[in-house]
């Protein structure tokens, strides 16, 4: 358990440190930012699918649903910390 919290945190500061530097680099296209978040969304969503299917190996399943939540993670760290970047901060510096 402590390993995938571990993991978990570990996930939340890379995804946060990706946004700021794509929200760093391109300030003019606020779009940028979210891809990576989008990616992990589908990335999240495939592998909750595959988890739902069948699986032939053994505890297979359990690990797609743990990748898709890992995921879930990712993605909600970046629409979150993109959210911050285009909104909140922008009215605390005025």
């Amino acid at each position: 358990m402590n390993r995938y919290v571990f993991s978990l945190l570990l996930i939340i500061v890379i995804f946060s440190f990706m946004t700021k530097l794509l929200n760093k680099h391109f300030k003019e296209k606020k779009y940028v930012k979210y891809i990576p978040g989008i990616l992990a969304l589908i990335f999240g969503v495939y592998n909750y699918y595959l988890s739902q299917q069948e699986s032939t190996v053994a505890f297979m399943d359990l690990v797609r649903a743990l990748l898709a939540m890992m995921s879930g993670v990712a993605a909600f760290t970046v629409f979150f910390i993109g959210f911050l970047y285009d909104y909140i901060i922008p009215k605390l510096k005025r």
